[in-house]
């Protein structure tokens, strides 16, 4: 089973290579004196994560990721991958031996050879400006810039709580327990700071089966925090999560993490949109209702694992390593699945109908918005409709591993617009421009607006 490919070409290298911006436009930089610290919270995949046991960072080089076989530990659950466990109930005990260091400052290829900047160019330019970053984990006075890394695989509550412990210790070590900070949030980051904002560090989605009975927002987590700055943030939830769960993540040629490990991830889940109107288009561009949220549609159309073509790909690899009991092993794998994705599922919809409760109006932390407008993002996936036969889906892949999106619409390559100004966000400023999703931490010109906002 091709799960993840690992052999870098010199057009790979090329491509990673391009995603760089160069620094510009600074010559004067300003000495900023931030009367809080400030957090910056990285997006899905921005932070390492290293095997506890054995020290290899397992997240963070391209070449030698250790998630390679993802199927040998859904078979063997003693070998540790990027994947997470999908056995045990609730799925927050589903744990792993892999731990986050810290956020990503640049993607590591073929041993150093390469480097590829993810947030270093921000951190440089703070630096530049006077700010001094300290360690999140060993809080001190006399640091205002701080590293957020978190395991971005796991649930998206769980990460918001942990924000909130690391505020505290600011507040701690401050010597002032209304110490406020100020975040800047990129892509999922920016829906942890959201949750945060609006619950802090409470769980209001646990134990729930209906989305009616999660409770209003008391705002809790805005009071410790004076501004932030949003950058590409799926404010709405974004179809690409879909996309990601369904087939996988292309970082570039040759290098795919499988379905097989992004379905393991309960974040995904709760990225999807809320609207089951949203996320599936026929070939004419029609809106197509089914709901996202519900596994039995997952195995009736054959999305992500429950595709055939993956299911049974899957059955024979069973039968393979374990030729007396793969058929058995294969069923007893099919029940656990399908069971942590019908629980991931209704998470997934439960945060999402918890953030819809948002009034930005009632939140006086000061927002600064960054949204980007003009790249072909994914809109709808396509099905195919065939007379006598269930609609399947189109793959939104091409065969020659760049990507090719069936119905798009604007935005900034990942997030929609749409989405990047949905709940009605009531921001302070509003800076809309030809931004490319991974590349926004590192443009100079959204660097210079939040320094100047500083």
């Amino acid at each position: 089973m091709k799960f993840i490919y690992s052999i870098l070409s010199l057009l790979n290298l090329l491509i990673f290579a391009s995603c760089g911006v160069p620094f510009a436009g600074f010559s004067d930089l300003p000495v900023v004196h931030p009367k809080n610290p400030i957090i910056i919270i990285p997006g899905i995949m921005g932070s390492q994560l290293v095997d506890s046991k054995t020290g290899d960072m397992v997240w963070g080089k391209i070449i030698d990721l250790k998630a390679a076989k993802p199927h040998e530990a859904l078979i063997h659950p003693e070998i540790d991958g990027l994947e997470l466990p999908t056995d045990k109930r609730p799925i927050s005990e589903n744990r792993d031996g892999l731990v986050p260091t810290n956020i990503l400052t640049n993607y590591e290829m073929i041993n150093r050879v390469a480097e590829v900047e993810a947030y270093q160019g921000l951190i440089q330019r703070f630096s530049q400006c006077g700010l001094r970053e300290g360690n999140i984990h060993q809080c001190t006075a006399r640091d205002n810039l701080y590293l957020f890394g978190y395991d971005w695989r796991r649930d998206l509550v769980e990460t918001a709580r942990l924000l909130g412990e690391r505020i505290e210790e600011i507040q701690r070590v401050s010597d002032n327990p209304d110490q406020k900070v100020s975040f800047i949030a990129h892509s999922m980051g920016g829906i942890v700071a959201t949750y945060y904002l609006m619950y802090g560090k409470k769980d209001v989605i646990s134990g729930l089966s209906d989305p009616g009975e999660i409770p209003e927002p008391n705002y809790v987590g805005a009071k410790n925090v004076e501004k932030v700055f949003f950058l590409g943030v799926p404010f709405g939830g974004t179809p690409y999560a879909f996309k990601t769960l369904h087939e996988g993540e292309y970082l570039g040629p040759f290098v795919h993490v499988s379905q097989w490990i992004t379905f393991t991830m309960p974040s995904l889940y709760e990225m999807l949109p809320l609207d089951t109107s949203g996320v599936f288009a026929n070939e004419q561009g029609q809106s197509i209702s089914i709901d996202h949220f519900d596994v039995e549609n997952w195995i009736q159309y054959g999305m992500g694992i429950f595709s055939d073509v993956e299911w049974n790909q899957f059955k024979r690899e069973c039968a393979l390593v374990f030729p007396e009991m793969g058929d058995e092993l294969s069923h007893r794998r099919w029940v656990e699945f399908k069971d942590f994705v019908r629980e991931t599922l209704l998470r997934g919809k439960l945060f999402q109908t918890a953030l819809a409760k948002m009034d930005w109006e009632k939140v006086s932390t000061k927002q600064i918005l960054f949204g980007g407008n003009c790249h072909e993002t994914l809109n709808r996936i396509e099905w195919i409709e065939k007379d006598g036969d269930k609609p399947i889906i189109r793959a939104v892949k091409s065969k020659r591993f760049s990507e090719k999106y069936y119905q798009t619409a604007k935005g900034d390559n990942t997030v929609l617009l749409a989405s990047q100004l949905k709940a009605g966000i009531q921001a302070d400023i509003v800076n809309i421009g030809c931004y490319k999703h991974r590349l926004m931490p590192s443009n100079p010109e959204i660097q210079k607006i939040i320094i100047e906002q500083l």
